[in-house]
């Protein structure tokens, strides 16, 4: 299984894990168990134009997003996996070694304080599905799980992408405003074998 697939896996099973909290538009929160969260992988472009070309087609930020022959899930919350992704290979008891990086994120507003930020967006709705997100893949039968249980990364909680706009290294920004987490420098172990756990 290749890290595409490990990665949606975790995604899916963090999904089915997570409680998140939703403001209805209303200045209602609402608990969302279980939440759909889409999953794309690519480079940061085509992460882009899939994002803007459901803002063209779904105009609402909570709209669907189509995800392959037909399938449609919430446009956000979002995990992005960035490719392409280099494979140490020949490493003896496992299969590789990767470094990734993932974006997760969710529908923002320009007009927001960077507190409203951290409350509706932040804590609410991204550090669950990022919690969540390292547990599973934490779990994951062809990941080795460090000792600790915690994977060496870099988190950068994104506060100005929803203010100022999210940009792709070719300087295009995304269609509408997103907080996010960047999580970048993951390493991971792929075995194929499953471990028992």
């Amino acid at each position: 299984m290749d890290i595409i697939d490990i990665v949606r896996e975790a995604v899916e099973r963090a999904a089915g894990a997570v409680t998140i909290h939703q403001s209805d538009g209303h200045g209602n929160m609402l608990e969302r168990r279980h939440p759909e969260i889409n999953y794309l992988f690519g480079s940061d472009q085509y992460i882009k134009d899939m994002l803007d070309m459901s803002s063209r087609t779904f105009p609402a930020a909570s709209k669907s997003v189509c995800v392959g022959e037909g399938v449609r899930a919430k446009k956000f919350p979002l995990v992005a996996l960035f490719t392409p992704i280099t494979e140490e290979r020949g490493i003896d008891d496992v299969d590789c070694r990767v470094k990734v990086s993932l974006l997760i994120a969710c529908s923002s507003r320009k007009e927001w304080s960077n507190e409203q930020r951290k409350v509706t967006s932040f804590e609410r709705i991204l550090h669950p599905i990022y919690e969540e997100l390292m547990k599973q893949l934490g779990r994951h039968e062809n990941v080795r799980a460090p000792y600790s249980g915690n994977f060496r990364h870099d988190k950068t909680d994104n506060y100005s992408y929803g203010r100022y706009g999210a940009y792709t290294q070719s300087g295009e920004s995304v269609s509408e405003p997103i907080d996010a987490v960047v999580v970048q420098n993951l390493r991971l172990e792929l075995i194929e074998k499953p471990c028992k756990r």
